[in-house]
């Protein structure tokens, strides 16, 4: 069946109107919010939601830093040194940790409501033992003379890989963190050479008004 309004031509302009009040009406629907039944045990925002298979219904999540206590959701901030890093509907806050310095590990950055304490390897040492971060950090080992440490992007993520000197540099200890140095050049300091340099040793020199050492002279 045709409506007049559809088809008279003074009628025209009622298609559009009518058309808006529909969108009108759409628009002003309410948003379903939680706490919502759902038959397929799935929510609409994964992140933000849950689902609580005793009532099929899906609940909000805390955001970090909160943790819940009933219904949907009421949410608590942390108590002081606890925490929660992630949406969550958690009835508690884990509690901050500090770096376990007999662990080999210091912090960086304190524990706050929404992250737990930061912590990496004290100086002079490297995660020996990692679980999801870094547990146990043990002293890195030393590079012998004639070799440095390679240099590594992070600083504590794995133990020394030692690389001997380039041409022209020396190294003459035996330690961790000893870098190859370049030779003395003898003559930018006026001095003459007189024994050169070598991977484990710097270059020698003496001043030429000094006489020759003895094994030279002959």
């Amino acid at each position: 069946m045709l409506l007049p309004w559809a088809t008279s031509a003074p009628g025209l302009a009622w298609g559009p109107l009518v058309l808006g009040l529909f969108g009108l009406l759409a628009a002003s629907q309410p948003q379903v919010a939680p706490p919502y039944g759902s038959e397929n045990q799935t929510c609409r925002d994964q992140e933000k939601e849950y689902y609580e298979p005793q009532h099929r219904i899906c609940c909000s999540r805390c955001p970090p830093a909160k943790c819940s206590r009933i219904r949907d959701t009421v949410c608590a901030t942390c108590a002081e040194n606890s925490y929660n890093e992630h949406w969550n509907y958690l009835t508690i806050c884990q509690l901050c940790r500090p770096c376990d310095p007999v662990m080999g590990l210091e912090e960086i950055a304190p524990c706050t409501s929404k992250r737990k304490t930061q912590c990496r390897c004290q100086p002079g040492m490297f995660c020996a033992a990692w679980a999801l971060e870094c547990t146990h950090c043990e002293l890195l080992s030393d590079c012998p003379p004639g070799t440095e440490a390679e240099l590594k992007d992070e600083v504590g993520k794995g133990n020394n890989h030692c690389v001997p000197c380039k041409a022209g540099h020396f190294q003459n200890t035996s330690s961790p963190s000893a870098r190859c140095q370049p030779h003395t050049r003898c003559e930018d300091q006026g001095l003459v050479e007189t024994a050169p340099g070598t991977a484990q040793s710097d270059t020698t020199c003496r001043n030429p008004s000094e006489p020759l050492p003895p094994e030279m002279s002959g």
